[in-house]
């Protein structure tokens, strides 16, 4: 046996379109990716996920808090339990709009499951097809 019959040569196979296809595709998801990103903020804030707005001015911070437009952190788990002011934050949030987290997490669920059919779409059928996907994608609510 020679040394130059045990030699394997393996280089990665690529195909890539010469029309174009590859950078409408990249460009689709790179599109689908930022309407994800907003799709997720929209959700944090339909689902009272999102703080207020911190005060600006002392005069709105007393008000603020004369108005009772705040959240003690743990305390709605543990009212009566011994509080220091080291670690205790405030949120600014009405406590009359609570955070509806499992609501978040079933919308962001559906919203996951979209986004996946869409990205699917966008590698795999022609960027025209993709593109219908991904207006769907944009278009669609998810709470």
């Amino acid at each position: 046996m020679r040394y130059s019959d045990n030699i394997n040569i393996s280089a990665p196979i690529s195909f890539t379109a010469e029309d174009g296809t590859e950078d409408q595709r990249y460009h689709l998801r790179n599109r689908l990716y930022n309407i994800y990103a907003e799709k997720e903020c929209e959700l944090g804030e339909a689902f009272n996920l999102v703080d207020d707005d911190a005060p600006r001015t002392p005069r709105e911070m007393r008000e603020r808090i004369n108005k009772g437009l705040f959240v003690i952190n743990g305390e709605d788990k543990a009212p009566d339990a011994p509080f220091t002011w080291i670690g205790a934050t405030l949120q600014w949030r009405d406590p009359q709009k609570p955070a509806d987290l499992a609501g978040y997490e079933a919308a962001l669920d559906k919203a996951r499951d979209a986004r996946t059919k869409a990205m699917d779409d966008i590698t795999i059928l022609d960027p025209k097809d993709g593109l219908n996907s991904l207006r769907e994608f944009e278009q669609a609510t998810f709470h």
